[in-house]
């Protein structure tokens, strides 16, 4: 499971790095916003993998059921409740780089969102 845990963690930062070097080559243009969403929710996401790393050892320390443990699920739950929280907030940019590139799906979402709401 640790293994697991490394290797998304590589994963993650692979395409942090890349997605980095697009944005300081400045070709990201219209898509500056949604980059920086992105690399803003890689904070709270290699936290949470710390926490799981951390809870595998308390689970092979015998002490799963420990507090520490507890604090540990907890602080996955928040991290996760940042990333939804980070992303929902960064919908009307989602929103209006489908507009200009024409996706079906986020125009639909769009679509729906002004039906419903207005």
């Amino acid at each position: 499971m640790k293994s697991v845990i490394y290797l998304i963690g590589l994963v993650v930062l692979g395409i942090c790095v890349i997605i980095g070097g697009v944005t300081i080559s400045g070709n990201a243009g219209m898509y500056l916003p949604m980059l920086a969403i992105m690399f803003i929710t890689a904070i709270p996401f290699f936290f949470a993998l710390y926490q799981g790393l951390l809870l595998l050892r308390y689970i092979d320390n015998n002490t799963a059921f420990s507090e520490s443990s507890v604090t540990a699920i907890k602080n996955i739950k928040y991290c996760a409740f940042t990333i939804s929280t980070i992303y929902a907030a960064g919908m009307p940019f989602v929103i209006r780089i489908a507009e200009k590139d024409d996706a079906p799906g986020a125009v639909l979402l769009d679509w729906s969102l002004r039906s419903h709401f207005l």
